[in-house]
């Protein structure tokens, strides 16, 4: 028996999804800051990383994950690893859940990437609390960067559903193109 709504990924579709991620990432680091000044931009590759999780099977999907983790890392900086760690995270995260749900559904799918984004952001304050660098929960609350991420987050899951129906398409055309021999 097939999970819910498992595609096979070739390795087309595997270099299609991997260029999206990169275009994703190039507008979110150059673009959106414009766009979402003080850091509350939505996190597009968090949206294609959820969207993976609903549709890639599980090798093919964590190592995309995987690559775009490392890629979103080294194109922000900072502790490298995290991104590829909490990215993975999410992905078999929502492999457990995609078996008994269908997050599709647009009312469901805001409420399913706001808490994936939500559970992303707070793994990310917990690893970096981990790895030392010390937080102070409540002056964060008071001075901002929890609430520019919650911002985030809100932004993230109102912008979802039109990413995922354009992830639907772009499923669709990679499925809809007769793959070559050779």
């Amino acid at each position: 028996m097939a999970e819910i709504g498992v595609q096979p990924l070739s390795f087309k579709g595997f270099m299609v999804y991997l260029a999206v991620g990169l275009i994703l990432l190039i507008f979110q680091t150059t673009i959106s800051p414009w766009l979402g000044p003080w850091g509350y931009a939505p996190d597009f590759i968090l949206l294609l990383i959820i969207n993976l999780g609903l549709i890639a099977p599980l090798v093919k999907g964590a190592a995309l994950v995987a690559v775009l983790g490392f890629l979103k890392d080294a194109s922000g900086g900072g502790s490298l690893g995290l991104n590829p760690f909490i990215f993975l995270l999410i992905f078999l995260a929502i492999g457990q859940v995609r078996q008994n749900l269908d997050p599709k559904t647009p009312g469901y799918l805001l409420l399913f990437i706001f808490v994936f984004s939500l559970a992303g952001g707070g793994l990310a304050w917990f690893l970096i609390y981990i790895l030392g660098e010390p937080l102070d929960f409540i002056s964060l609350c008071r001075s901002g960067p929890l609430f520019v991420y919650l911002i985030s987050a809100v932004g993230t899951a109102l912008v979802g559903p039109i990413f995922f129906w354009a992830f639907d398409r772009l499923q669709a055309l990679i499925e809809a193109a007769p793959e070559e021999e050779t």
